[in-house]
């Protein structure tokens, strides 16, 4: 730094000395020709006409050098440095060069002439030479440079004649010569030392002289600084103060600042709350602002740049940690282009408004809750006058909001009115006291409706309001007042008969037990004979009218009765106070009976029933609800086992018989597990040549206890418990593991007959069951037969017709059990695919009879017709066996033949009449 800064100085010296030998130049050149002019008139040539020519030649060089630099003086002055100095240069060479071209023409011309000898000569030429140097040193000693310009030239042509002639010289003349050139050196060496010394000191003094100017402008700019400091420090203290407020108005009021170069696209966020972290809008904005604010930001901020709104402010949400947040941002130009006036530079505000927003939405829905709600919703002020209502309650009430704002509370009410005024002390002392006031009336508004209104009030606390004191609802109570009745009434009595269901039977039973006086009555269970044959025959619509028929029959005829119920699906119950006499008990179960042999009308068709009653006497046969129903439906399985269409009143007997059926329906349950069901099998007898052509499979349970029991005992106990599909997929298997054993024995063309009932097919199992028995065990569809009874197909009839199908795609025949009983119909057989129709052995057992054997007849007749077989079973006797040969009967089955048979009794069976049951028939 210092050596630059000498540098600088050094070029100011010689810039000054340039300029001052400049100025010297002028007179430098006229002095010297004045000089030599003078020495050339005063010394005595021996030639007047060289005398005069150097002069004339002198006086053109110098002269002209001299005329040339004044002239020019101006011009040369105001050049730069270096052109200066190169100038100054070129006039000092110039001069040097005419010394020596003088010098050449004074010694050759001088040593033409014999009179002048080599010492004058050369001391002629050394005194206007020293007169010269003399004066350029003067002249230039500021400036040794130009005077090395004029000295080199003019010295070395002397030196160079001196060497030329040096032999015709003298010894002393060469003394004189060397001493001149040796004052001449010294002289030049003073002049350049002091030079050096003058230039060193003009640099000192410059530099004392600028470091004292420096000192003093350092002293003012201290002051000037120190000042501007203070300022300074008064202004940051004032900034600081502002920006502390700032920041705290900004942190307390959630606002943040931010700067956009518009050009760079950066923006600069202060007090970033919401760590943005935005740095290029363009490449960030979407994923910073929300997709659906987005297109709005953009529109918005384009046409506030292209000057089509004064004022950039927009509300939209912006994404934190995954969240997204509203803010309110606000911006304006700050900067533009002085030539364009293209905007450069935005600076805005922005401020989370989520909680405002939250609170706006708050708001927004408390409002159109408030106006929506299914209520009447009211505010009162300290005087229980109106403040504003909802919309509800204008349609309660019947009134408009204006007529009731300002209005008193109890002015709306026609009914009642006196009352709640009266009361108006004592709701504002509960308000005071409890904060809530509650009350349900019988209401009548404008509208003229009476509703049963239920009004609550609760005083508001803690609010800044203090008119607002008090807000209430008012629900109109009309609808559930009514829905209470009717679910009341639903919870209580059954909805298709009108009776009172198991439930409230229950409850009105136990308070009749209950009562004083204690009351004799007879509580009679009935139940709809084969009510559920009915109900898959003519579907659940035709159930449903039968049943609410029966319920208004029963009522009418009961009249008198204590209690009459629907307890489920067809089962009735009712109380009838009773003498001591059990034939008063008797004529009422039967008028009961004979109510009801009466045809019902349902579907315009008229259809008979019969019914079974079970009754039992409160409180000989029991004192409590649960023994006196569980006595009297013991007493209706009674009659249900006799046939139906009869009554039994409950004695210990069907009692016992009730507990042996609740006893064999949790045995049934372990029967498969500890393998108590058998199956037995009963041939199936072509008869025309009397050849066994299948065996009906034939389930029988082995009871430890009660022996052999009959399927018609627990077969209807396996159908309540769901136990049937277990049993059937059971009686499949064995009957497949049969037929593989008797195939095996050579019993190739033996079939086997399966009963199925409908919960197995409902249940969707028994294909599968099917599939698995028939590849476990290699038999072949055709080996199989399955027996459906008519209530089967009854059910669900696409789901059977399905089923049907997927049977007969395994090459298995479908045969039609008890053809003729119950509710048969004819559509099914061509609906559906049946190879045999087996006719009930009630029929047959009454060959003999006309009637009876043109029933068989047409039976039979039917089938053929239709191209199926005909099974009768229950063949028993000769007549029956003859009769039904002729009649073309195609299977016969029955005790004739075989009872039923185990396993190894069939086997043996099978051997024994393998090709003919001739000699069988015979031994008959």
């Amino acid at each position: 730094m210092m050596d630059m800064h000498k540098q600088r100085l050094s070029h100011h010296v010689d810039l000054n000395l340039i300029h001052g030998a400049a100025h010297k130049m002028q007179y430098f050149i006229a002095g010297s020709a004045v000089i030599n002019i003078i020495y050339l008139l005063l010394y005595p040539f021996e030639s007047k006409n060289l005398s005069i020519s150097l002069t004339t030649i002198l006086l053109l060089i110098e002269g002209g050098l001299f005329l040339a630099f004044y002239l020019n003086r101006r011009f040369l002055i105001s050049l730069p440095i270096k052109q200066l100095d190169l100038s100054c240069k070129l006039i000092s060479l110039g001069i040097g060069l005419s010394l020596a071209i003088i010098n050449y023409m004074v010694m050759f011309n001088f040593l033409a002439l014999s009179a002048i000898g080599y010492m004058d000569v050369f001391i002629w030429l050394m005194l206007p030479l020293s007169i010269v140097y003399i004066s350029a040193l003067l002249a230039f000693n500021q400036r040794p440079h130009y005077f090395f310009f004029i000295f080199i030239p003019s010295i070395f042509t002397f030196l160079s004649l001196h060497l030329l002639f040096l032999q015709h010289i003298s010894f002393h003349l060469n003394i004189l010569i060397g001493l001149w050139l040796v004052c001449l050196l010294l002289a030049i060496l003073v002049v350049s030392y002091t030079h050096i010394r003058m230039r060193w000191r003009y640099v000192n003094h410059d530099l004392i002289k600028e470091k004292q100017q420096q000192s003093k402008k350092i002293k003012q700019l201290r002051q000037i600084v120190q000042q501007h400091r203070t300022e300074l420090e008064e202004m940051n203290n004032h900034l600081m103060r502002y920006r502390t407020d700032l920041n705290f108005t900004q942190q307390n009021a959630g606002v943040n600042t931010w700067l956009w170069d518009i050009n760079t696209r950066q923006v600069t966020i202060s007090n970033d709350q919401f760590n943005l972290n935005l740095r290029y809008v363009n490449g960030q904005a979407q994923f910073i602002i929300h997709p659906k604010d987005l297109p709005l930001y953009c529109k918005q901020m384009r046409k506030y740049l292209r000057g089509q709104i004064d004022l950039f402010e927009l509300q939209y949400r912006v994404k934190k940690n995954d969240r997204w947040f509203w803010i309110h941002d606000v911006g304006k130009i700050t900067a533009r282009d002085p030539i364009n006036h293209k905007p450069l530079q935005m600076i805005g505000i922005f401020k989370g408004i989520n909680e405002e927003k939250d609170a706006y939405e708050q708001l927004r829905l408390a409002a159109n809750l408030f106006n929506q709600v299914t209520e009447g919703l009211f505010v009162l002020d300290q005087n229980l006058r109106y403040i504003s209502v909802n919309n509800y309650y204008e349609k309660l009430t019947g009134l408009k909001r204006c007529q009731l704002l300002g209005q008193p509370f109890f002015s709306t009410r026609f009914t009642q009115k006196d009352l709640l005024q009266t009361q108006h002390d004592e709701i504002l002392k509960q308000l005071s006291l409890f904060g809530e006031y509650r009350i349900e009336l019988q209401e009548q508004y404008m509208t003229g409706d009476k509703q049963s209104i239920g009004i609550k009030i609760n005083r508001l606390n803690n609010i800044e309001e203090p008119a607002a004191t008090y807000v209430g609802n008012a629900i109109d109570l009309t609808e559930r007042k009514q829905h209470e009745q009717r679910v009341s009434y639903l919870e209580q009595y059954d909805l298709l008969t009108d009776l009172p269901n198991r439930f409230y039977f229950h409850y009105r039973l136990n308070k009749l037990i209950n009562q004083e006086p204690p009351c004799r009555f007879a509580l009679f269970r009935l139940n709809i004979d084969r009510f559920r044959l009915f109900n898959d025959l003519y579907f659940n619509p035709a159930g449903d009218e039968l049943l609410k028929k029966f319920a208004e029959r029963l009522s009418q005829y009961c009249n008198n009765a204590l209690l009459t119920a629907y307890l489920n699906n067809d089962d009735f119950v009712v109380a009838i106070q009773t003498s001591d006499s059990n034939i008063n008990i008797n004529n009422l179960a039967q008028g009961i009976l004979a109510a009801f042999q009466e045809p019902f009308f349902i579907n315009e068709q008229e259809k008979c029933i019969s019914i079974s009653i079970g009754i039992a006497i409160h409180p000989e046969q029991g004192a409590q609800v649960d023994v006196l129903l569980r006595k009297a439906e013991a007493a209706l399985l009674k009659a249900k086992q006799l046939g139906g269409n009869t009554y039994h009143i409950f004695n210990e007997q069907s009692y016992e018989h009730l507990n042996d059926k609740i006893i064999l329906r949790g045995d049934l349950q372990q029967a498969l597990k500890k393998q108590q069901l058998t199956v037995y099998y009963q041939p199936q007898i072509c008869s025309t040549t009397l050849k066994i052509i299948s065996f009906e499979a034939l389930i029988r349970w082995q009871h430890p206890k009660y022996g052999l029991i009959s399927p018609n005992i627990f077969i209807p106990l396996a159908e309540e418990t769901s136990l049937i599909t277990e049993i059937g997929q059971f009686v499949i298997f064995e009957s497949c593991k049969q037929l593989k054993v008797w195939r095996e024995l050579g019993f190739d063309d033996i079939r086997v007959s399966v009963n199925i009932v409908a919960q197995q097919i409902l249940r969707g199992q028994l294909l599968l069951d099917l599939d698995t028995a028939m590849a476990m065990y290699q038999v072949k569809g055709n080996q199989l037969e399955l027996e459906l009874i008519e209530s089967s197909l009854l059910e669900n009839s696409a789901h059977v017709i399905d089923f049907l199908s997927k049977i007969k795609e395994r090459n298995i025949s479908i045969s039609l059990d008890d053809f003729g009983m119950g509710y048969s119909s004819l559509a099914y057989l061509s609906q559906y695919p049946i190879d045999k129709l087996k006719i009930d052995r009630a029929f047959i057992s009454r060959i003999g009879d006309q009637k009876e054997e043109a029933i068989v007849n047409a039976i039979i007749a039917m089938g053929k017709a239709m191209g199926m077989s005909l099974i009768a079973e229950g063949v028993e006797n000769d007549i029956q066996l003859q009769y039904l040969q002729q009649h073309n009967c195609d299977v016969l089955q029955g005790f004739y033949f075989s009872k039923p048979l185990t396993a190894l009794e069939t086997t043996a069976y099978l051997s024994q009449y393998k090709h003919s049951l001739v000699s069988h028939s015979l031994s008959q």
